[in-house]
């Protein structure tokens, strides 16, 4: 891995690495920007390949072990690492990645996707990818107006196990398409007039879909999928849309023999 440095926080490469805390700047180059060893430590685990190791050099001579494999390492100042950091007093690394191709959506074989409709929150939705990994999901949908899944709020929600998990970004008349073009029976997490979630029958090749905790899913996914709810005390009016997605995904690992 070849080795390089850069001083100032206005450097062409800085700005262009610091840009990937935007959507705009993700968009136009492709790439996003992971931070911090535990992020890193999974993105390595995984076998993900960095185009750029980025390293705050008052912390750092060289890159620590355990660190994914990269093209460079660059040794940043301390003002130009802040300059790209999405983290208040972060822990001094980061990396620069390519954006995945668009994964297939598999036609065959025992299959469990998270969908998320709508959930704009990146903490929810990077806990919401976490627990697919966690659940061994084949797949994780972002759809509709959801957070960037390659926003670093979002990879740093994951812990990393975005790197671990395909995932896709799409809208919902697309993944319904491919759905029923695949066989893939679809339920719908509804606070109310579901399937309690623990007696519901789940296919072999089945996804799961859960809107935010506001709006809940639209009428599309509503009227056309098998509903299911989480039983709950009467006083407690609904769950954060990552909690439910922990207990249903969970469910519905357990019941297909996943984990």
């Amino acid at each position: 891995m070849r080795t390089s440095s850069i001083e100032s926080a206005a450097n062409t490469r800085v700005k262009l690495w610091a840009s990937l805390q935007t959507g705009k700047g993700r968009r136009e180059t492709g790439l996003f920007l992971a931070e911090g060893p535990r992020v890193l430590a999974t993105a390595a685990a995984s076998g993900a390949h960095a185009l750029a190791l980025l390293l705050d050099a008052s912390r750092y001579s060289e890159p620590p072990a355990g660190l994914p494999n990269a093209d460079e390492a660059v040794l940043l100042s301390p003002a130009a690492m802040a300059k790209i950091s999405a983290v208040e007093n972060g822990q001094g690394m980061a990396a620069v990645y390519q954006i995945p191709v668009a994964p297939e959506f598999p036609i065959e074989g025992e299959l469990l996707v998270l969908a998320a409709q709508g959930v704009q929150d990146p903490g929810n939705l990077g806990t919401m990818i976490r627990i697919a990994a966690a659940c061994r999901c084949g797949l994780f949908a972002a759809v509709d107006d959801c957070a960037d899944p390659w926003s670093p709020k979002v990879v740093r929600a994951s812990a990393g196990l975005l790197f671990a998990m395909p995932v896709l970004a799409t809208d919902s008349s697309t993944l319904l398409r491919l759905c029923e073009r695949s066989t893939v029976q679809v339920y719908a997490a509804t606070g109310e007039d579901g399937t309690d979630h623990r007696t519901a029958t789940v296919s072999a090749r089945a996804l799961l879909a859960i809107g935010s905790e506001g709006a809940g899913l639209s009428k599309v996914w509503t009227e056309t999928a098998q509903k299911v709810t989480i039983r709950m005390w009467e006083g407690c009016e609904s769950l954060n849309a990552a909690i439910a997605a922990g207990i249903l995904t969970h469910a519905f690992a357990s019941r297909l023999g996943r984990i």
